[in-house]
């Protein structure tokens, strides 16, 4: 996430909560890499488990076909968070 830029002043072509992990798995993980592993897994779980992640993969492929995609995200680890779970389920959702 770029540090003093608010929600509302960067243009964002989609902001999707609903696939975002849960709060209990958030906690759990911790931001600490030796459960990132673990988190991936529960994460991918929960991602094949949402009814709005097939949706929001054929939205990522569409954009895909005519540009780069960028995710942001407030982590301030760039190895063990979220994003990088997700770009690699997108990466295995698009290619099949």
């Amino acid at each position: 996430w770029p540090r003093g830029i608010k929600k509302e002043k960067l243009a964002l072509a989609l902001w999707e909560k609903s696939i975002a992990p849960t709060n209990d798995l958030r906690k759990e993980f911790g931001h600490d890499p030796e459960k990132f592993p673990w988190f991936e897994k529960e994460y991918k779980k929960e991602l094949d488990n949402n009814d709005k992640t097939q949706e929001f993969v054929e939205q990522i492929a569409d954009w895909l076909q005519a540009d780069n995609v960028t995710l942001i995200y407030g982590a301030k680890d760039k190895k063990y968070n979220q994003a990088v779970v997700l770009k690699n389920y997108l990466q295995e959702k698009v290619a099949s």
